[in-house]
């Protein structure tokens, strides 16, 4: 069975906590993330590379994935919207590829 990706978008302040809902529900969230040098601390610290985004793997075809975010009701709170064309995946095989 193929993988899709799907992208969520997000309240930036509510990405961590939609992230680990869908990680409840045995799905492989994440949030990419970069490292960066922050001048005022003179250390390392990490951000987003894309605020507000959650990115899903799973091998649920587009409307069972859509069930089950509608299934989250109240908890999917700070969710926007998904990111999606007409009945299929945001991500191409190529953009796929990039990650």
């Amino acid at each position: 069975m193929q993988e899709n990706w799907y992208i969520l978008f997000t309240l930036a302040t509510k990405q961590n906590q939609l992230c680990n809902i869908i990680r409840n529900q045995g799905l492989n969230a994440f949030i990419p993330a970069m490292e960066y040098y922050r001048r005022d601390i003179k250390d390392i610290a990490v951000k987003p590379m894309f605020p507000g985004y959650v990115f899903v793997r799973t091998d649920m075809a587009q409307e069972e994935f859509d069930f089950m975010l509608n299934k989250l009701g109240d908890r999917k709170e700070g969710l926007i919207k998904q990111l999606k064309e007409e009945g299929t995946p945001a991500m191409r095989e190529e953009e796929i590829d990039f990650f």
